[in-house]
């Protein structure tokens, strides 16, 4: 893995851990989360242990693993002072992507449907992530944030719809918000409705896998979307224009019945997620304060 920090450590706590709208900071580092994620740390315990050493040297207090090495599927809930994150792994082997292409719908509570396969991979530590998240809860109330790339946006999604539903109020009322990056359409129409909880898709550049499954199977995204174009510009709320949907989606379809992997990409790159937006987080820190002496300079205000 390349070497991406998680913090400045000036930034530590500065993070808006009770803030469900959405925010350029807690899209960083939930994104640099998700990279982490592809950590093989699910190796055995004690590579775990040295994995969640690490995130607790950076300023967290406690790690937990969420494996399951039958299906593939593997994540970690990872609790700070102020804030507790469930991250999942996204697609990384073969296994991953025979997850990725059953493409049939299974029927969740009240109707709404997802993509089985991804159902599949979310439901073997399921349970493990409830236990651990109600534990931490009651020991100290603080906000639920969920996150993933790719096939773990899915898992993400899959999560948060269970948590924001669940019959315990002290659970749903601690979820703050998703965010996902690069993550497939994991629902029908109704599942952004059954999901109440803020959703925020992260995609960038022309990112094939947010064109997987096809929209013609029933398939929906959910959320509100940011997608990053240029390095260091803004993101825009909107996915990108027709034209290149037809094209990312055919070229999409292509490699994956060809080759049955993405990995080979450049755009759905989690170190190049974390780079836009560390990238934009810098430029608007920059025009912030910028304008800021701009206005506390009496000469210039008194131009103005």
């Amino acid at each position: 893995m390349a070497d991406i920090g998680l913090f400045e450590p000036e930034d530590l706590n500065n993070i808006p851990t009770f803030r469900a709208a959405y925010s350029d900071r807690t899209a960083l580092l939930m994104a640099k989360l998700a990279y982490r994620a592809y950590n093989d740390f699910d190796v055995d315990d004690a590579t775990f242990k040295t994995f969640s050493t690490e995130l607790c040297r950076q300023g967290f207090v406690d790690c937990r693993a969420l494996i399951d090495r039958d299906v593939g599927t593997a994540g970690y809930v990872v609790e700070g002072n102020d804030i507790i994150v469930v991250v999942f792994r996204g697609t990384e082997n073969e296994l991953d992507w025979k997850t990725n292409v059953n493409a049939r719908f299974v029927a969740l509570q009240g109707g709404t449907r997802v993509h089985t396969g991804f159902f599949q991979a979310y439901w073997p530590i399921r349970d493990a992530m409830f236990e651990v998240v109600k534990r931490v809860i009651k020991a100290k109330q603080r906000p639920i944030y969920i996150t993933g790339h790719s096939l773990g946006g899915a898992l993400a999604l899959m999560a948060t719809a269970e948590l924001a539903n669940d019959e315990d109020a002290t659970v749903r009322d601690c979820v703050a918000a998703c965010y996902t990056f690069g993550c497939p359409r994991a629902g029908d129409a109704s599942f952004d409705v059954y999901v109440k909880a803020p959703l925020y898709r992260i995609t960038n550049g022309v990112d094939l896998v947010p064109a997987v499954p096809p929209a013609i199977l029933g398939y929906r995204h959910v959320g509100d979307t940011r997608y990053f174009g240029k390095i260091g510009v803004a993101p825009v709320r909107r996915s990108p224009n027709w034209p290149q949907k037809i094209w990312r989606t055919i070229w999409g379809l292509v490699a994956l019945v060809r080759t049955g992997k993405f990995q080979n990409i450049a755009d759905h790159s989690m170190t190049v997620y974390v780079g836009k937006l560390d990238a934009w987080a810098k430029a608007n820190l920059k025009q912030t304060q910028e304008r800021r002496e701009v206005t506390a300079d009496p000469a210039i205000a008194s131009k103005a």
